[in-house]
């Protein structure tokens, strides 16, 4: 006679995985990762000096929405601007600019872009050889950054 409950005898499992230390060996990665990404993100805010922004707060001036560029002197569409970093409204007067794109180079590349102050967005833009770049602006456009282009002229 067959005893299927025996007392003497723990019920036999024959599915039942050992535990292995996978889990806890990806949760203390997950967790160095964490860690390390925190400690990044502290570095660079104290090495920014802290503040929210990286520069001096902006002028508090408002613009109203008819207000129009100046239109362009003789001596503004002549003039162009290379590859380098321009202040708008000292170094480069406000209003629309074009680039042919960009040099032929060994890297063929066209990139122009804006550090606002306050809270305007950035512009970006990029274009290869032969590729036209219409960019404007204004005054809370801040620094103009030009890198690898034809020159930027007035339009």
């Amino acid at each position: 006679m067959t005893q299927w409950n025996r007392p003497d005898q723990p019920p036999h499992h024959p599915h039942r995985r050992k535990k292995s230390g996978k889990g806890k060996i990806l949760g203390f990665g997950c967790l160095g990762l964490i860690a390390v990404i925190a400690l990044v993100v502290v570095i660079t805010f104290v090495a920014m000096g802290g503040e929210e922004s990286g520069g001096p707060a902006p002028d508090e001036t408002s613009a109203t929405p008819t207000e129009r560029s100046p239109e362009p002197t003789a001596e503004d569409t002549a003039k162009s601007y290379g590859d380098g970093d321009y202040t708008v409204g000292r170094d480069i007067p406000a209003g629309t600019y074009e680039s042919a794109g960009a040099k032929d180079d060994v890297v063929e590349g066209c990139l122009i872009t804006t550090e606002p102050k306050g809270d305007k967005m950035p512009q970006a833009k990029t274009a290869d050889r032969n590729e036209r770049i219409i960019i404007t602006l204004s005054a809370g456009d801040g620094t103009l950054t030009v890198q690898g282009c034809e020159p930027l002229r007035r339009r």
